[in-house]
């Protein structure tokens, strides 16, 4: 089957439910729904959050979850991190029965649920966890649902401020100790987690710190730059009330930089740093975080921040590690976990299948032809019409020879045998 049927397949199956089918025993629904807050955090909310997510009698998270929330911004974080989610995603993959393909089945999961699956395992090593509650199970493929009057994805990550990994729960709000459980036959079998069952130790707890440095580094900057990085107005007149007024206005609207007006006595003093590079602190530091940050996701930071060949291509190996052991992570939740509960909800076209990442060397197009044009010069090889169809996308049939009529014939004829007479044949 080809990806183009499969994804004619996906519509189908989607057009099988005029409506998103009403999940009614979801633990979403057992969720209380709440505004997430947006608000300023520091170092003393980091230590506040880390005692009470690690407090054995609650485990709330809630707090703790707000500042990842909030440094889940960062764009350097993001980038890197998606980067080594690509490293996943973008290898092939295929399905075995025995030693060879079911490339029906293999089409089958290239859906857009399977790789938001994916995405969701792969955040449980930046968020700690993942509690992913799958939609209804039509023709193989996993569809959208809805809980009362919200519309949820095929797969959907389960709100992890009300999830505790340690008691196995699902809270109506996040600070209660008390749930519906993950293991409750009225909502477990289209459930399941992934992660870590303990306190946590994900990409995004050991980044919170530097990423709040960043943050409070990057204001102090901004501020710097707006009182030195531009230059500032002053006015001198001895005019007093309108006038005076009159003339601070019209200092104010010449500009969005700072200004003043002052008697001709008056005088004032900047005993701010007087070097032209001080900038330099900020963007050093700046840097520095970054730095920290990718050697956090990817082992090392030399792909995102250098740009030398010797040095970049090793960085390039540990980044490539990285991503190879986070694709036998996922090989092994879809053999061990995906593909039984797939099963367990009725369907069994994946029953003694394994799922495995195609290592098999590809070839570019332009290495493919000057490969099939050495087999045809050196090895007196033909190939197929259909192998040239199949692999290049062109159409061609064999080309026949116009048939001669007995003048062109006799022609041909008394040419070649001039050709022997005078020796050039």
């Amino acid at each position: 089957m080809s990806k183009r049927n499969n994804k004619h397949r996906y519509r189908d199956a989607v057009a099988t439910i005029e409506q998103p089918q009403e999940r009614k025993n979801s633990p979403i629904k057992y969720i209380l729904d709440q505004q997430k807050l947006r608000t300023r955090q520091d170092l003393f909310k980091l230590r506040l959050a880390v005692d009470t997510a690690e407090n054995v009698l609650t485990y709330n998270r809630e707090l703790l979850h707000d500042i990842y929330r909030e440094i889940d911004k960062d764009t350097n974080l993001t980038s890197n991190f998606d980067s080594r989610k690509m490293k996943v995603k973008e290898k092939p993959f295929k399905i075995k029965k025995g030693e060879d393909e079911d490339k029906n089945l293999t089409a089958l999961l290239e859906a857009p649920w399977f790789y938001d699956w994916i995405d969701a395992c792969l955040d449980s090593k930046k968020w700690g966890f993942s509690l992913i509650e799958f939609g209804p199970l039509v023709n193989g493929m996993f569809l959208p649902f809805k809980v009362g009057q919200k519309m949820f994805k095929a797969v959907t990550v389960i709100d992890r401020d009300n999830v505790k990994p340690e008691f196995g729960l699902i809270t109506n709000r996040p600070g209660d100790v008390t749930g519906i459980s993950f293991d409750d036959p009225k909502y477990s079998k289209y459930l399941m987690f992934v992660g870590d069952f303990t306190h946590d130790t994900c990409i995004l707890w050991r980044a919170a710190k530097y990423i709040l440095f960043k943050d409070n580094c990057l204001g102090n900057w901004s501020e710097w730059a707006e009182v030195f990085g531009m230059d500032k107005r002053i006015g001198f007149t001895n005019s007093e009330g309108t006038d005076r007024t009159n003339f601070l206005r019209a200092m104010r609207d010449l500009g969005s930089n700072s200004y003043g007006v002052f008697g001709k006595d008056d005088k004032v003093e900047y005993l701010g740093t007087q070097r032209t590079d001080a900038f330099k602190v900020y963007h050093e530091f700046v840097k520095y975080i970054d730095e920290q940050i990718s050697k956090l996701v990817f082992g090392q930071d030399v792909v995102s921040n250098n740009t030398g060949r010797v040095v970049g291509s090793v960085g390039e190996n540990v980044a490539n590690m990285y991503g190879d052991n986070d694709a036998k992570f996922i090989k092994s939740l879809v053999n061990t976990q995906l593909f039984p509960l797939m099963a367990e909800l009725g369907f069994t076209g994946f029953d003694g299948c394994i799922f495995d990442w195609d290592t098999t060397e590809k070839l570019t197009l332009k290495d493919r032809a000057e490969v099939d044009a050495k087999i045809a010069k050196d090895m007196g090889k033909e190939h197929s019409d259909e192998y040239i169809n199949n692999t290049y996308g062109t159409e061609v049939t064999k080309k026949e020879e116009p048939e001669m009529n007995p003048a062109q014939v006799s022609k041909k004829l008394k040419a070649m045998y001039k050709d022997i007479d005078s020796g050039t044949l």
